[in-house]
């Protein structure tokens, strides 16, 4: 975990890690898209119930799995 960080449960009993005030992520703290758009967390993915399957709604997990699977090719000199 990083430094400074602090880990809280969520009522799903899911994890939360907080950012200190003045982290590193924003100057107000705030994890954001790439859009600007602040989320609480970007570990948990929006689900259908309890144990169901992702949605496609989730923006921020779909975002996340663009820049994975985004691999960016270097121009080749010929």
């Amino acid at each position: 975990m990083a430094k400074g960080m602090t880990t809280e449960r969520g009522v799903g009993d899911e994890t939360h890690q907080r950012v200190p005030e003045g982290g590193p992520h924003t100057p107000d703290g705030h994890l954001t898209t790439n859009q600007g758009v602040r989320i609480s967390d970007n570990q948990n993915q929006l689900k259908a119930g309890p144990r169901g399957p992702v949605l496609l709604e989730d923006f921020v997990l779909r975002e996340k799995i663009f820049h994975f699977d985004h691999e960016r090719i270097p121009e080749r000199i010929v």
